[in-house]
């Protein structure tokens, strides 16, 4: 089917192409504009060529089940939310890689953003390091997990250049 659509395409971009050339290098004579119409007429054969030769049915195409599939995508989540989510979730990602390129980690990271896709706010909870498992070290207390305030001003600094969002608004609980 496509294959055929795609045939009709080219045939009839080629019979435009070939028309124009043709009254192109004609001279301006009595007899041109009747080699227009015949041009023109060539051009309007090569359009409805398909629907004439039924190389592509119409009756094959059930149509409502293509309207009720239609209906069925409108009631699904829209094209514009689905971008979102999606932006949503590689923002979301991205700040969670450079969190552990400087040595933290956060388990809960939300942002928020324009219609222009533009960062309004990045919150990072539950920050605390992030160790590279090079060797393997059993504690009994979590306290040298917890982040110290420069450390949380280090984080909202590289977050905010990387981002380019303003540091007040990169909030680290």
């Amino acid at each position: 089917m496509i294959t055929s659509i795609s045939m009709w395409a080219k045939q009839l971009a080629i019979s435009v192409i070939l028309s124009t050339l043709i009254l192109m290098i004609l001279p301006e004579n009595k007899n041109k504009k009747y080699i227009k119409v015949i041009a023109g007429i060539f051009i309007l054969f090569c359009t409805l060529n398909p629907i004439t030769s039924k190389a592509i049915d119409i009756n094959e195409y059930n149509l409502d089940n293509y309207i009720s599939q239609n209906n069925n995508s409108q009631s699904a989540e829209t094209y514009t939310d689905r971008i979102n989510k999606e932006f949503e979730s590689k923002m979301i990602e991205s700040i969670d890689e450079e969190l552990k390129k400087i040595g933290y980690k956060s388990n809960k990271i939300s942002v928020s953003f324009d219609n222009n896709y533009n960062l309004q706010e990045i919150k990072i909870l539950n920050v605390e390091k992030y160790y590279q498992i090079n060797k393997i070290e059993v504690k009994k207390d979590d306290s040298g997990r917890k982040i110290s305030n420069s450390e949380k001003d280090k984080i909202q600094e590289e977050i905010s250049k990387k981002y380019s969002i303003e540091k007040e608004k990169v909030i680290i609980e």
